[in-house]
């Protein structure tokens, strides 16, 4: 779901915005990796009150801000005043691996077009079907862990470990996973966390959609649904405004 994918665009990297400075002129200074200053400008530019945060005004139009957990649309909005944010992280994590297809695009995993799920004690995997007959794997288990109990932490620090955890845990997924202990060394490990905030538009200049504006830890699928629901709501409401 796209809602949630970070802006293809460089320029608007959250730590650059942070960095952002005017230059006496009242814009910011455009020189070598400073594009993020530009993301800022244009963000923050048409969410400003008549130039109060010293940036070129923008275009008329409005900004929709789908630009993820960590949106640096929501970063100007959190700008402004009586706009409430918080972020907390869960105790899991997750480790993203692949289920290729067998040869002719024969896919691993039967049936071929389902949501797999293999729920174990505190953790658990589950694989999601692409159209080439491949699944992307994730692996939800808990980040750290006191005493005896395994977590992401120790599978990422001893990789030898990997091939033993899935050939007990998850038997069946292990043996279509070819590529399991190489993936999982050179893929890195992912916090979870759930944000909440309020304030969700300024004015007409900018909205906030799907995990910029709330992100759910990855349980009944609220994620997906609430970013699809903010999508639908937002779409038909500016149809109406365009139908008049």
């Amino acid at each position: 779901f796209y809602f949630a994918h970070q802006h293809p665009d460089p320029a608007y990297d959250l730590r650059g915005l942070a960095e952002c400075t005017p230059c006496s002129k009242g814009t910011y200074q455009d020189e070598p990796g400073a594009t993020a200053c530009k993301a800022c400008d244009a963000v923050a530019g048409s969410l400003s009150d008549e130039g109060s945060l010293g940036c070129n005004p923008c275009p008329q139009g409005t900004i929709v801000g789908a630009d993820g957990a960590f949106s640096a649309v929501r970063s100007c909005l959190m700008r402004r005043d009586r706009f409430d944010f918080a972020q907390t992280y869960i105790e899991h994590g997750y480790k993203e691996l692949t289920i290729p297809a067998l040869k002719g695009g024969v896919p691993a995993l039967r049936p071929a077009n389902a949501l797999h799920i293999w729920p174990r004690k505190s953790f658990m995997l589950i694989a999601l079907p692409n159209l080439d007959g491949s699944f992307v794997a994730t692996l939800f288990m808990k980040a750290k862990a006191p005493g005896e109990e395994i977590c992401l932490y120790d599978l990422d620090r001893h990789p030898v470990a990997v091939h033993l955890f899935f050939k007990m845990y998850f038997p069946d997924a292990f043996r279509a996973m070819p590529d399991l202990v190489e993936e999982f060394k050179a893929h890195p490990s992912a916090p979870l966390q759930a944000v909440t905030c309020t304030g969700f538009h300024r004015g007409a200049s900018a909205v906030l959609l799907g995990d910029a504006a709330h992100q759910f830890p990855p349980a009944g699928a609220f994620g997906a649904n609430t970013g699809l629901q903010d999508a639908h709501n937002l779409c038909w409401k500016i149809g109406a405004v365009h139908r008049g």
